[in-house]
């Protein structure tokens, strides 16, 4: 793969859009933007000053990702995620990077927050909803949509007795594995994607590790999604499917073909 390969790829899908700040993408900046200047101050997301808005921003970045399509949370208050926050907010999950998955520690961290967060939220696809919320307020690890799980199953192969249905130690070594794999080309992407700022459109930060991962697997993955979920017959499917299937198994041959 090419050191401008994941950069190029992010960028044009971004560059699709004819104002960013109006975009699906930008929900995330405002949202992680918001928590994360509560860093050294955590308690205060839900103080009597703050939780309206928390709530607020939290239920806006959801809705803005799909998590309100068909689910129960169209019947919610914004109140309802109070008792979501005061469970994330426990682990201060800031300064964690997908750089550090091979840390037991940070496996046990990130399985006990995804874990508290299936005793509260109600959803039916607990996955993804859960690595939303931890996307969207600490950006740790990829979101698990559905354009992410066919990606990564596809980069997978089946030699991997793991599921990415399934929020384990084995699916977390994996995306530390992806980062090592493609570690000088995440990097390149990193130094050159910015969170934007809401009030000013300017650049903020930078994109970390996790979130050009969470970015490029949802890319890959739309169009695999798109037809799979169209109504062609499976031979049709197929015949379209071939292509996009070989540009990735040559594009990301080394993961595909090394071993965990």
């Amino acid at each position: 793969m090419k050191e401008d390969y994941i950069f190029n790829k992010i960028n044009a899908y971004l560059n699709k859009y004819n104002n960013y700040l109006h975009s699906r993408e930008a929900s995330f900046d405002f949202c992680y933007n918001y928590f994360i200047s509560f860093e050294k101050c955590a308690g205060d997301i839900l103080s009597k000053k703050n939780k309206q808005q928390s709530c607020l921003q939290l239920g806006f970045y959801l809705a803005s990702f799909g998590m309100f399509r068909n689910s129960d949370l169209l019947e919610k208050s914004y109140k309802y995620y109070e008792s979501v926050l005061a469970v994330i907010i426990q682990h201060k999950l800031w300064q964690v990077d997908v750089n550090s998955f091979n840390n037991p520690k940070i496996i046990t961290e990130l399985k006990n927050v995804y874990d508290s967060l299936k005793d509260v939220f109600s959803h039916q696809y607990p996955m993804t909803i859960n690595t939303k919320c931890l996307l969207g307020i600490y950006s740790c690890i990829p979101a698990f949509d559905s354009n992410v799980k066919y990606f990564f199953n596809r980069i997978k192969k089946t030699r991997y007795e793991f599921s990415v249905d399934c929020f384990d130690g084995r699916l977390i070594k994996f995306i530390y594995k992806f980062y090592s794999t493609f570690k000088k080309q995440i990097h390149f992407a990193t130094e050159r994607l910015y969170i934007k700022d809401y009030s000013t459109g300017n650049n903020l930060r930078n994109y970390n590790i996790a979130r050009v991962i969470d970015l490029l697997s949802w890319i890959e993955g739309l169009p695999i999604v798109n037809i799979e979920t169209s109504k062609l017959t499976r031979n049709k499917k197929n015949v379209k499917l071939k292509p996009i299937i070989n540009e990735i198994n040559h594009n990301y041959a080394e993961i595909i073909n090394s071993s965990l």
